[in-house]
């Protein structure tokens, strides 16, 4: 999402479905999240298409790409504000997601015309039928994930994600940093975090984790 490239309609409307499937429809790994999710900087544009280009399956104008560029963001927004409330509970986020999944769909369909609003109800049918079977194999895979991890490895899983939820409080209450440094530091941590964990676990655990990897690859549209 931070990337200046177009947002058509079908990747604007897996913003939330699909981090919805990442981050609430499968269980955490043993207690390893990362860090909470940054919001985009604010002056970033849309790369505007052609009504014709192969990219623009829906033929957006300007002034449609444009209107769904800025919903996109500001429901982007929205769900980085459910993710990082820590006063929520995970089945409240979860309530709180979908609410939001649901407003942005109505919201975005205002800007189509009704040919592009029949085109879309296909391609978001044909893309919800692709993330059902995308989520049952994540959860099956992180289900197994799950049932191999030992106490010791959670503990230890636990212990970093404290302390990486601390250095994201660190990160994101110092005032003399600018957004841009703000969004390198989470980067950093997030890599930290990922080879952090990685080491705790085993062989096999490492490859179901490589299994996940690919499953949320696809559920991006990778």
């Amino acid at each position: 999402m931070g990337n200046r490239k177009f947002i058509s309609l079908v990747i604007a409307s897996a913003l939330i479905a699909g981090a919805s499937l990442v981050s609430y429809a499968a269980p955490n790994q043993g207690g390893a999240t990362a860090p909470p999710a940054q919001a985009v900087a604010p002056d970033q544009k849309p790369t505007i298409l052609g009504v014709n280009d192969p990219r623009n399956p829906l033929h957006l104008t300007t002034n449609q790409q444009n209107s769904l560029f800025s919903k996109t963001q500001k429901a982007n927004g929205e769900f980085m504000a459910i993710v990082n409330d820590k006063a929520l509970s995970d089945t409240q986020k979860q309530q709180k997601v979908n609410a939001l999944k649901i407003s942005f769909q109505s919201d975005i369909r205002t800007v189509l015309t009704p040919a592009q609003q029949a085109a879309q109800n296909a391609r978001t049918a044909a893309r919800a039928k692709q993330f059902a079977s995308i989520n049952k194999q994540y959860t099956a895979v992180v289900t197994q994930l799950k049932a191999s991890i030992t106490p010791t490895q959670k503990d230890k899983l636990t212990a970093l994600t404290n302390q990486a939820e601390a250095q994201v409080t660190k990160i994101q209450g110092d005032a003399s940093l600018s957004v841009s440094d703000k969004q390198q530091k989470m980067s950093a941590l997030r890599s930290w975090l990922a080879s952090s964990s990685l080491a705790i676990y085993t062989p096999s655990q490492q490859k179901l984790l490589g299994k996940l990897a690919s499953i949320k690859s696809q559920a991006a549209g990778g």
